[in-house]
């Protein structure tokens, strides 16, 4: 589902014009949506065995969507916010190394904020970890659409037709080694960790 929606949210975004600009509306409002469906994901409703199986497939495959939603347009701000590649690959370089930081600051935490918060209730525990982790990163999100700032503004003549993009995307071969690549080695580490 990433590897399709990814590109159709990229597509999107690259043609969104709004006073706030083409991707910062996107981390802002989409933020919320993502909070929601985080908290959505964590939360066992009382439904039958099947039931739940399905409430969990839809609220997780919504949760991935949102999360596009938030992500690709953030992870192309530093392409509108200067022209300059170092500048560009100094923010990068910043965003991957926090997001580095506060995965490991979060996979250490949040097993002993889930058992303090369900007291034995693991599906409670999971629900209350993702509400505070949710509560906590609305106002970074925040943070980040109000310090950014979109500074680059392509021409409306530099935005080819939805087909011709799809069209350069299957019909462009190093891209599909690539993909190729990272399926296989994914496949392979998930595998390895599923097993």
């Amino acid at each position: 589902w990433d590897a399709f929606i990814d590109p159709v949210i990229g597509l999107i975004t690259e043609r969104t014009q709004t006073k706030w600009g083409r991707f910062r509306p996107y981390v802002l409002f989409g933020a919320v949506l993502l909070c929601v469906f985080n908290i959505l994901t964590f939360t066992v409703p009382s439904l039958s065995g099947t039931s739940k199986i399905i409430y969990a497939g839809v609220t997780y495959l919504l949760l991935g969507t949102v999360y596009s939603i938030v992500n690709v347009p953030y992870g192309a701000l530093a392409t509108v916010m200067t022209r300059d590649t170092e500048e560009r690959t100094s923010l990068n370089s910043f965003r991957g190394f926090f997001s580095l930081i506060s995965n490991v600051i979060t996979g250490a935490l949040v097993m002993p904020l889930v058992l303090h918060i369900g007291q034995g209730n693991n599906a409670k525990g999971f629900q209350g970890a993702a509400i505070v982790l949710s509560l906590i990163s609305l106002p970074m999100f925040a943070m980040v659409f109000l310090k950014c700032k979109e500074t680059i503004t392509p021409p409306k003549s530099a935005h080819p037709k939805m087909k011709d993009s799809l069209n350069a995307v299957i019909k462009n071969k190093p891209l599909a080694l690539a993909l190729t690549h990272l399926f296989l080695v994914f496949t392979g580490l998930f595998s390895r960790l599923g097993v």
